[in-house]
């Protein structure tokens, strides 16, 4: 899929705030230093519940963590920490609008964008288009409420901002 790696570093996550620090020393007491292995141990054992160290808390974040980390946004990790960073990616707009579609959109607001789009993901002239430049009115999608609204807005503005950076670094 691209040349970030597979797994994430869980100092790393640690450093970014998205693993508490008794979580983190729980896995270094482990000696589970980066994603894939945590899989691996849970895989294995189903829980910490059996560590004398682990309680119900961080027992119950890690699993979650290890539930909630698929491919695809270990993937996104990577391409937002290069963002962060400063880094070029080199990740096309439409790379990225699939991405953030899947991974920051909920089932319900991913299901009124896509029938929007006759249930195909949109090509980079639809999206701005129809997405950025007339700012689709989210009232006439069915089925959703003001939260999914105010998702489907907010996922709009970011992609927005993704795709003005593009433009700005296609001009230099």
């Amino acid at each position: 899929m691209s040349d970030y790696p597979d797994c994430i570093q869980l100092k790393d996550l640690h450093k970014d705030a998205a693993l508490t620090t008794r979580a983190f020393n729980l896995c270094l007491l482990l000696m589970i230093k980066d994603t894939k292995e945590l899989s691996k141990y849970i895989s294995k054992y189903k829980s910490f519940s059996n560590v004398r160290a682990c309680g119900y808390k961080t027992n119950k974040e890690l699993l979650l963590l290890n539930r909630t980390l698929t491919p695809e946004r270990i993937h996104l990790y990577f391409h937002e920490r290069a963002e962060r960073e400063g880094y070029k990616s080199g990740l096309d707009f439409i790379t990225t609008f699939e991405l953030k579609f899947k991974s920051k959109l909920g089932a319900r607001a991913q299901k009124a964008l896509l029938s929007y789009f006759d249930n195909k993901i949109p090509n980079e002239d639809q999206i701005a288009e129809e997405l950025i430049c007339t700012k689709l009115n989210i009232s006439k999608l069915r089925n959703i409420g003001i939260k999914t609204s105010t998702e489907i807005n907010n996922f709009i503005r970011e992609i927005s901002d993704d795709y003005n950076e593009m433009i700005i670094s296609n001009i230099q």
